[in-house]
């Protein structure tokens, strides 16, 4: 009989194996004089991910950044804190009689303060334990040193509300959060909400607390073309060096085309030609296959409700400790599904429909529509595809699908390759092939220093494209 096994989810309250740390986190500095001037800067690099927050935390200083395990566990599971919350009295990483999963999807998609408490509570425990497990690793480099804070945390390029509201929103929750680290020696309901309250009454002030972080917001997929562009090994100035980034995460894809140059300097520039963001990560693949079911069901089989109970439930699986079915077919066993026309197939509309315009016709043509590159400059250009959704079966037919040539524009053609990964980040025993997942929090926590403000570069280099009307031609390579 049909089932929806593969649906089921032991882990849904199952307790974390959090990494044990001496401490609880809650000091900024390990100076023995921690009224002093500060004088040694590190940046904490957030990556609040759908399913998963990545943290490193950068050292311009030592040339270094840190990725920040989390959990009892091996290769990059061991980087990875899925994004659930639980609460008895008091919020918890590891366990609690109540569980919230689904935090940023539900932040995103609502103005309810109960979702930014939900946040608030879950960043401050993650930057306790960042905190305290970095000064216990490296406690001899750091006790001499009075330490200012930078706060940096990853937002979409889009969203429902509009960038400058998801900015405005993340910076207030991102100083909260800090705040309620530090301050509380409990992380409750109460102290959250105090922390909320007195991170609202900071940011009205004209001057800035010196005992509080720097908060810097930038946009998810700037920090992943840094994180590309500062792993590169070497680099051709006469070249072409356009690049196709695709990151694959648990909510949406982020695609940016775009041509890096390094200055005399040394730093390095880059500059969009499209960037694309869409809700077609891996969840909302997970969403499209369970509302299939769930009309399939209800119009064929209204009685099953053994069916159609755990379709249900299952939409609120959303974080990394949850495994997504490879295929549609796989969600409900021993079922047979006729087809009249191949192309009907839920998973391959998907791609079909959403995924690979997005890639190929609103990031790579789109650029070519615009002026801004010629033909020739798309035809084999690098393309990085990375993140979470890139393990899944069915995103990885994108490998296949991209290294072919467009039936009606054979000049669209992408060759797949593997993000390099920089030799400044210390993350042990994580392999290789899997550090596109840190990417974000990595290019959190060295882009400002190393760039300035990467965003407003961004910004700049883009304004002047438009105004020139720029486009990447044979003669300036």
């Amino acid at each position: 009989m049909a089932s929806c096994a593969a649906l089921d989810d032991p882990n849904a309250n199952k307790a974390l194996e959090i990494i044990s740390v001496k401490g609880d986190g809650r000091v900024t500095t390990l100076h023995k004089s921690p009224n002093c001037l500060p004088d040694y800067e590190l940046t904490l690099g957030f990556d609040f991910g759908t399913s998963s927050t990545k943290v490193v935390i950068g050292d311009p200083q030592q040339d270094k950044a840190f990725a920040i395990p989390f959990l009892e566990a091996n290769g990059i599971e061991r980087y990875l804190l899925p994004g659930r919350l639980f609460r008895d009295r008091n919020y918890s990483l590891v366990k609690g009689k109540e569980s919230f999963r689904d935090l940023k999807l539900a932040l995103m998609g609502s103005k309810d303060d109960k979702h930014r408490e939900h946040v608030v509570a879950f960043m401050a425990l993650a930057i306790r334990h960042a905190r305290a497990w970095l000064f216990e690793s490296y406690e001899t480099l750091y006790s001499d040193k009075h330490i200012f804070w930078n706060f940096a945390v990853g937002m979409p390029s889009k969203g429902p509300r509009g960038g400058e509201a998801i900015k405005d929103m993340l910076e207030l929750l991102a100083l909260a959060a800090w705040i309620a680290s530090t301050d509380a020696e409990i992380i409750d309901s109460s102290s959250v909400q105090n922390a909320i309250f007195r991170a609202t009454t900071e940011r009205t002030k004209s001057t800035p607390n010196p005992e509080l972080p720097n908060i810097l917001i930038h946009p998810e997929v700037n920090a992943q073309i840094y994180s590309f562009i500062s792993g590169m090994g070497a680099f051709d100035p006469k070249g072409r060096n356009v690049y196709l980034l695709v990151d694959i995460g648990a909510g949406t894809i982020d695609t940016s085309l775009f041509h890096v140059n390094r200055s005399a300097g040394g730093r390095w520039n880059f500059t969009p030609f499209t960037s694309e963001v869409e809700f077609n990560g891996a969840i909302n693949l997970h969403r499209s296959r369970m509302n299939w079911w769930m009309k399939a069901v209800l119009e064929h089989q209204a009685c099953r409700k053994d069916l159609a109970v755990p379709l249900e439930r299952a939409l609120l699986n959303m974080d990394c400790c949850t495994r997504v079915p490879p295929t549609h077919d796989d969600y409900v066993t021993d079922s047979e599904i006729q087809w009249t026309r191949p192309d009907e197939h839920p998973d391959d509309k998907f791609m079909s429909k959403r995924v690979r315009p997005q890639i190929l016709d609103k990031t790579c043509i789109e650029a070519w529509r615009l002026r801004r590159l010629e033909k020739e400059d798309i035809y084999g250009v690098p393309a990085f595809l990375c993140g979470g959704g890139m393990r899944m079966p069915f995103y990885k037919k994108l490998l296949t699908i991209l290294d072919r040539r467009e039936q009606n524009a054979s000049w669209v053609h992408v060759k797949p390759q593997r993000m390099p990964v920089p030799e400044r980040l210390e993350a042990k025993g994580l392999p290789a092939v899997d550090y596109d997942r840190l990417s974000v929090a990595y290019g959190l926590s060295l882009m400002e220093s190393e760039t300035g403000s990467a965003d407003e570069l961004v910004a700049r280099n883009t304004e002047k494209m438009m105004r020139d009307d720029l486009y990447i031609s044979k003669e300036m390579t």
